[in-house]
């Protein structure tokens, strides 16, 4: 386990961008994993159940590389602005980066995860009966950010804005990534049910819009 710490925290000096990319996706994986996993076994200490359950792996793919090509880079260069913008490690500092990134970075990141989950899934079973129009996919990312936006920004904080307040604090900035691993799993998990939540979305959404067949 040493040896693989210490070969970890070599890759994130040498290709943090790179390592930071990978970390990412198999958070996302994992944390997906997990939300299929509660959407499908009613009973999670049921083993067998969990062993058996059947894996959407276009909704993991999709998780993975919206966390590859999107978030992790993302927030790679958002907090090294962060960081050259407000040096340092002072309560000031550290309050100024945490508050500033939660009220600039929480809204666009959150509607870009469900935005993208929404339309490349789409792509993925283009020619199933899970295949909508172009109007059918603005139509559902409309109605999960109007129904959804909201809370998630407000868990966002709650969750997000503890954990950041002390990886400013305490953290060297190449091992951020850390501290945020074992959160992220957890909020990944939540992200992913959230976004495959169907409740209430087909009142929402036009009927005419879950028509593949209509012309765009």
């Amino acid at each position: 386990m040493a040896f693989v710490w210490r070969v970890y925290q070599n890759a994130m000096r040498r290709r943090p961008l790179l390592t930071n990319t990978a970390t990412r996706a198999l958070v996302m994986l994992v944390g997906d994993g997990l939300a299929q996993t509660f959407e499908k076994v009613e009973n999670p200490s049921d083993l067998e159940g969990i062993l058996q359950t059947q894996f959407d792996t276009k909704r993991s793919i999709t998780a993975a590389t919206w966390q590859s090509c999107f978030f992790a880079p993302t927030f790679f260069f958002w907090f090294r602005w962060l960081d050259a913008r407000f040096p340092g490690a002072s309560i000031r500092a550290v309050v100024a980066k945490v508050v500033v990134n939660q009220a600039v970075i929480t809204f666009p990141i959150n509607a870009g995860y469900i935005g993208y989950t929404v339309t490349v899934e789409n792509m993925l079973h283009n020619g199933g009966d899970r295949h909508k129009s172009p109007q059918g996919v603005w139509d559902e990312i409309a109605a999960r950010l109007k129904r959804d936006i909201g809370t998630i920004a407000i868990n966002s904080c709650f969750l997000w804005l503890p954990v950041n307040t002390l990886n400013f604090l305490f953290v060297p900035p190449h091992l951020r990534v850390l501290p945020s691993v074992l959160t992220s799993v957890a909020w990944s998990t939540y992200l992913s049910i959230t976004a495959h939540n169907d409740a209430d979305i087909k009142v929402l959404v036009p009927a005419q819009s879950h028509d593949h067949n209509v012309a765009s």
